[in-house]
């Protein structure tokens, strides 16, 4: 353990030292940082420990986004077209919806329905740290620059047949039985296969990813006839102008959108290159934690944007430190606006009568909670509780996790000298 306030907290347990020997965190890694609000570390456990973050990655991805990114920069989208048909240059709007499409459809007018090919700035199917039983659900769509409804579609039923909602894009879907509920993509027939054991109504609400976003989006505008790197022709005959980067940090962080995440990450490492690949994109992360926010080299792995990957690590004090800088840039209100609060998203059943602002993660046996927490003194602090390996549901993390953040509501934190 690592204290930062001397030896006279050496010698005596604080209540946040007793709430941490709670059962649910027996065995597991655990790392808890309080700062104050000018930057002094008032409690640390495993500050300097790498940990994995799960959703907490967020944060880090939605700082550097609004760092790189202008907060009121609005996506575009430019539509080309020649003899041939429709050539897309597509940067990425992570916010494009089928409505959308749609719209682009008609202001396209005797171009719509030809051929449409799609130059992609990021078209990397999924990071190659996120596990492959994951792959057939929303939370790990596939990552393009171009794509409709954030790369998702949902199974409905007509109480006869399943189908695919709003639009399968050429997809079908059908149940068979099995010994247990699993969702599988045939390549070749373009269909889902829903195996169920004992459900006979499985199957619908479920969210599952859509195989070829882009793909999909563009055959809402014609005969799509594949990507290309080939120069686009003349001036855009149409650009489609969407929403801003804070609307889709604001959108990502507090129900913890997947594809948000990993399209921020990708475009704010991206800049002004043509193309941008996962290394790279983790690379300027890397340069921006180290170089703009101060951060150790050695306090962190990036492997992706999102946290669905197991490959990420940072450290407890490196996320506090983030937190601290985040709030002192020019987009700090976009920033506080992108936060979960008790209530809803993600924290709709936590925290209930806290003043908190931050970010919840959850994986099998990683329990995270980041952000800040008001005193009853009026002090805001930045608090990060990060728990790994942990083999009792999260709930009971989490349960030890708000009462660490009831302590610093109720002003339960070391002083410096105490």
């Amino acid at each position: 353990m690592i204290v930062s306030l001397g030896l006279g907290a050496l010698l005596a347990q604080s209540p946040l030292d007793i709430v941490l020997q709670d059962p649910a965190l027996q065995g597991a890694v655990v790392g808890v940082v309080v700062m104050d609000p000018k930057g002094t570390v008032r409690y640390d456990r495993n500050g300097d420990v790498r940990m994995v973050p799960a959703s907490n990655q967020k944060l880090l991805t939605g700082a550097f986004a609004l760092h790189r990114l202008p907060a009121n920069q609005r996506f575009e989208t430019r539509f080309h077209a020649d003899s041939r048909g429709v050539w897309i240059d597509a940067p990425g709007d992570p916010l494009m919806t089928r409505d959308d499409l749609r719209e682009i459809r008609r202001r396209l007018g005797r171009y719509a329905g030809r051929r449409v090919y799609v130059r992609p700035s990021f078209d990397v199917k999924w990071p190659d740290s996120w596990e492959w039983d994951d792959l057939p659900y929303y939370y790990a769509p596939v990552v393009s620059s171009f794509t409709v409804d954030r790369g998702v579609y949902r199974v409905e039923s007509d109480g006869k047949q399943l189908r695919l909602s709003p639009e399968g894009y050429g997809d079908a879907v059908r149940r068979v039985t099995g010994p247990r509920e699993t969702y599988r993509y045939l390549d070749a027939r373009r269909e889902w296969v829903i195996s169920t054991p004992s459900f006979p109504n499985a199957g619908p609400g479920q969210r599952l990813a859509i195989p070829d976003p882009l793909a999909a989006a563009a055959s809402t505008l014609g005969r799509y006839a594949g990507r290309t790197r080939d120069p686009l022709p003349g001036a855009p005959i149409l650009t489609w102008t969407g929403r801003t980067v804070a609307d889709a940090v604001i959108e990502c962080l507090p129900p913890s959108d997947n594809y948000l995440a990993e399209a921020l990450f990708l475009a704010a490492a991206r800049q002004d290159a043509a193309t941008i690949d996962y290394p790279s994109a983790r690379r300027e992360m890397g340069r921006f934690l180290t170089e703009v926010v101060g951060v150790a080299a050695g306090d962190f792995r990036i492997s992706d944007g999102s946290g669905l990957s197991r490959q990420n690590f940072v450290t407890p004090r490196a996320m506090a430190q983030l937190l601290h800088w985040a709030e002192t840039q020019p987009f700090a209100a976009q920033w506080e606006a992108a936060q979960a609060r008790p209530g809803s998203g993600t924290l709709r059943n936590q925290l209930s009568g806290i003043d908190f602002a931050g970010k919840t993660g959850t994986l099998s046996g990683v329990v995270s909670l980041s952000g800040y927490v008001r005193a009853r003194s009026g002090e805001r602090f930045r608090v990060v509780c990060i728990a790994n390996h942990t083999v009792v549901p999260a709930a009971q993390v989490r349960a030890v996790w708000e009462r660490v953040m009831r302590l610093v509501a109720d002003d339960q934190v070391p002083r410096v000298g105490d």
